[in-house]
């Protein structure tokens, strides 16, 4: 598949992690919404929503469409190699829902000298907007909560931090599925924990900095 077949909107399929299910997530192209060019490699985004089927055959766009948030904006690092090895399947186009038409502000975090690399131990929380980190905004951590963070993930990351997330939704403990101690997964684990749920933010905050209600 030519890199210029990956329209804003095209759907992808992905499985999960310990039979979960198959995801579908919503590519969102940064550089077709800003007539400036984003940071290279940070300008491809997937949303997720809490849509999981046991067989892509079932798939119908009307569902997806009216689908809840489950996570977003997240950044991907390899969606064309994922699509040539078919770890991503395409199968169909949505139209973008309006808070998925803007950049969204993305946050990262500092820990005291370089300490640690989980949100559990940052002391300084800090944002950029218009999809070019140069310019970091420091920000209290209820202001950026909601915020996804500024890695790329590869498609198992991807596969791994949504099926984290809909593990601990079922209310179940994601530490009896993943060891905590290996640390892709720890960084993933606590990327979602400090993370506000995606579905409870109001859609005209989604990827805007301030302050919940």
């Amino acid at each position: 598949m030519k890199k210029n077949k990956i329209e804003n909107g095209a759907i992808l399929s992905l499985k999960l992690d310990f039979d979960l299910g198959i995801t579908f997530l919503k590519v969102v192209d940064f550089d077709e919404l800003s007539n400036v060019k984003v940071s290279p490699g940070m300008h491809l985004c997937f949303y997720s929503y809490d849509y999981i089927l046991k067989d892509i055959k079932n798939f119908n766009l009307e569902d997806f469409k009216k689908a809840k948030e489950l996570v977003g904006p997240i950044l991907t690092a390899d969606i064309y190699y994922a699509i040539r090895k078919k770890y991503y399947t395409k199968v169909g186009v949505c139209p973008l829902r309006e808070y998925e038409k803007n950049i969204p502000a993305m946050k990262d975090f500092s820990t005291p000298l370089f300490s640690s690399i989980y949100e559990k131990d940052a002391h300084f929380w800090k944002y950029f907007v218009g999809g070019i980190p140069y310019t970091w905004i420091g920000a209290p951590y209820e202001h950026v909560s909601h915020l996804e963070g500024n890695t790329t993930h590869s498609y198992d990351e991807m596969a791994t931090r949504l099926s984290m997330e809909i593990i601990r939704r079922k209310g179940e403990n994601v530490e009896d599925y993943y060891d905590i101690n290996i640390e892709n997964n720890a960084i993933l684990y606590y990327n979602m924990m400090f993370t506000t749920n995606f579905n409870e933010v109001p859609d005209n905050m989604k990827g805007v900095v301030g302050k919940l209600k």
